[in-house]
């Protein structure tokens, strides 16, 4: 199994780390590979996510203070959005 970003995800990823960036830049490089160190424990574990109700085999991953929306294929996980908690969605 691999992990895929989509555009939106690769944008939210760079949006999220260059926000931090701007006060701290030791802290955007942490929290990144933080982040994609959480993402990539979905390769053993894609279940782990919280099911997205509306939406069949969405899932949604907490991983601090984001949160990462993916889909679980046959051999691929898809991260389609990362978002900070705090955000208004």
């Amino acid at each position: 199994m691999k992990v895929t970003y989509t555009a939106r995800a690769g944008r939210d990823f760079a949006r999220l780390r260059d926000f931090i960036r701007q006060k701290n830049p030791q802290a955007a490089q942490k929290a990144g590979r933080q982040l994609k160190k959480n993402i990539q424990t979905l390769v053993d574990q894609p279940q782990m996510g919280t099911p997205v109700e509306e939406l069949e085999n969405f899932r949604e991953l907490v991983a601090r203070d984001y949160i990462v929306r993916y889909r679980v294929l046959s051999d691929e996980i898809v991260i389609l959005n990362i978002w900070h908690g705090k955000e208004d969605r």
